[in-house]
């Protein structure tokens, strides 16, 4: 079995609940805190401050501390007490390489299995979100990138919420994300803005089709 390639830079991004990993062949990861606590080598299940958090609301899950062990693996241990997932280096890379694929795998998985809840928001759901945003073509290019994780303040729950609070950003994002100029979907579907959004969800903006998005007048 090929090596696979190994870690030269791990960094916590704390408040965007995000593990960044950049690897000796040149790819770089970033990796939801969510994502790496549902795809946790071990399968030990979610204990009572877990529990209390899905019943009662709060911010999605982040990783409280990083362990080595040795020189091969990390010990991640998450703000919701799960501390006996083992992320060997191979496997985080594995996470990064395959992580669209793993995330649309349990879409699936949940919606087979019944667990998928309301996109209506609820207020007995969590406070905070944390979503994906792809950007293309123009936007992309006005923007300056082409994805981001987000974490909008508490309140922000709906598709129309999240674009007034990007446009908030001020230039270039208040005339690119500009009503009529965009057009954006959730999790690959068509939605109205009021749209409830769950964390995990991918939002993709892209210009309206028939328009072009312009840069703001100097």
């Amino acid at each position: 079995m090929p090596k696979l390639p190994a870690p030269t830079r791990i960094t916590l991004e704390r408040k965007a609940r995000v593990l960044v990993i950049d690897f000796d062949d040149g790819t770089s990861f970033r990796l939801p805190c969510a994502y790496l606590r549902a795809f946790s080598p071990s399968r030990e299940p979610a204990g009572p401050r877990a529990e209390k958090r899905r019943a009662g609301g709060g911010a999605p899950v982040n990783v409280e501390r990083i362990e080595p062990v040795g020189r091969y693996a990390l010990r991640l241990v998450f703000d919701d007490g799960h501390d006996t997932g083992v992320y060997s280096f191979d496997t985080l890379y594995r996470l990064g390489r395959d992580q669209a694929a793993n995330e649309a795998a349990e879409r699936d998985r949940r919606e087979r299995a019944g667990e998928n809840r309301p996109r209506l928001w609820d207020s007995s759901e969590e406070d905070w979100i944390e979503v994906r945003l792809l950007y293309f073509a123009g936007v992309a290019d006005l923007l300056g990138r082409t994805a981001e994780e987000v974490t909008p303040p508490a309140g922000i729950h709906t598709l129309s919420e999240l674009i007034g609070w990007l446009r908030e950003r001020g230039e270039p994002w208040r005339s690119t994300l500009a009503p009529g100029t965009i057009a954006v979907t959730v999790n690959k579907r068509f939605v109205t803005r009021n749209e409830g959004l769950l964390s995990g969800d991918e939002i993709s903006i892209r210009p309206q089709r028939g328009g072009e998005t312009r840069p703001p007048p100097h």
